[in-house]
């Protein structure tokens, strides 16, 4: 699997002063790679007037709470990231129908104790590769569907289900991040 732009990624969102930075770090990268680019205001946000980059805002990770702002084909994600316990409690939403991803990662079993370097920083990388694409970005993938026109598929969340991190969910996003 490629990791392209990763170390870079990596490397642009310097400093890094624990190890949730790099896991922040590695979900914005994901995003990068599906098309996402984060705006660079939070001051009377008009998304149409806001800066789009691909590198994260200054003092990103200067906050208890990361609070990010992206935009993908014209429409504006949220997503926050909450320190609970020694795992980050990552949330995505949607602002136009407040459809919400929420990915719950246990900080030390993804990021090494060497985090400020790239290459010791990230345990695992193509399974958590897999987790953040499947948590955090394909639940805002169009669907495809052969069905005919009229009907609709529905998804159904368990929220007893349990989460990569093997230990049962957290309180919804909603509670916590007080979307």
């Amino acid at each position: 699997m490629a990791f392209l732009w990763l170390e870079s990624t990596f490397h642009n969102s310097q400093p890094l002063n624990k190890k949730q930075d790099c896991l922040v770090t590695f979900v914005h990268w994901k995003l990068l790679s599906n098309g996402y680019l984060v705006l660079h205001s939070k001051q009377g946000l008009n998304v149409e007037d806001v800066e789009r980059k691909e590198v994260l805002p200054e003092n990103w990770n200067s906050e208890a709470v990361y609070d990010l702002q992206y935009l993908k084909n014209g429409e504006q994600h949220l997503l926050k990231a909450v320190i609970v316990d020694g795992e980050l409690v990552f949330t995505v939403m949607r602002v136009k129908d407040e459809k919400v991803a929420t990915l719950v990662l246990d900080t030390d079993r993804w990021v090494g104790e060497n985090f400020q370097s790239f290459i010791e920083a990230y345990k695992e990388k193509v399974t958590l590769d897999n987790f953040v694409q499947k948590e955090l970005v394909d639940p805002f993938l169009e669907k495809v569907s052969s069905k005919p026109s009229g009907t609709s598929t529905k998804f159904i969340i368990d929220e007893k289900q349990s989460t990569p991190t093997g230990a049962p969910s957290h309180p919804s996003a909603r509670q916590i991040l007080n979307f």
